[in-house]
């Protein structure tokens, strides 16, 4: 259990870190950065397409080399409709990451319970982030306010703001679990 809290720690401390830096780029550079994605997704689909299609033309008896043909275009013409349309995914980042917070933040929320049984100074910040980061998500999500630099400029400021916070209280969290006494064995000696 205590391995599986240590990896989920350093995940998250990496999706912190993560955050900051996407954000930061969403406030800097919004324009640039919806551009990129959309390219860097519109290459990545096309090399899977035309991969699909030449493991097809290899191999057209395989019973499932119809299907692989499909995806094969499917993947292709998502690929070109992305490069062709790069604002595009400028229209669906706001939802993605609204799912993104929400599910971030509804971690938290479950581990409130663990801090305040710790009487971790982190249980208020913690508490105060989840449920920012909560409405920020359902407001991104069902609110995804696409289309405008300035709205992606204000994501980016909202991700960097709370993506700071979430890291300082990971790292308080980690400072308090390491100043607090281990529990001493008790020795249990045979009545017999």
């Amino acid at each position: 259990m205590m391995e599986l809290l240590k990896n989920s720690y350093r995940l998250s401390i990496v999706y912190s870190v993560l955050f900051v830096i996407i954000g930061s780029v969403l406030f800097l550079d919004p324009a640039g950065f919806v551009m990129f994605i959309s390219y860097l997704i519109g290459v990545l689909l096309i090399t899977t397409g035309i991969n699909s299609i030449i493991n097809y033309s290899k191999n057209r008896e395989a019973i499932i080399s119809k299907a692989i043909l499909t995806f094969g275009i499917i993947l292709l013409m998502m690929g070109v409709f992305l490069i062709v349309k790069p604002t595009f995914i400028g229209k669906i980042i706001p939802s993605v990451i609204g799912v993104c917070l929400i599910i971030n933040s509804i971690e938290k929320l479950i581990y409130l319970k663990y801090l305040k049984d710790q009487n971790s100074n982190s249980y208020l910040i913690s508490m105060i982030s989840g449920f920012v980061a909560l409405i920020a998500g359902i407001f991104l999500l069902f609110n995804p306010l696409s289309g405008t630099l300035i709205i992606t400029q204000i994501i980016g400021l909202i991700i960097v703001i709370y993506s700071a916070m979430d890291l300082i209280e990971k790292l308080r969290f980690k400072k308090g679990i390491k100043t607090k006494k281990p529990i001493e064995k008790v020795k249990i000696i045979d009545s017999k």
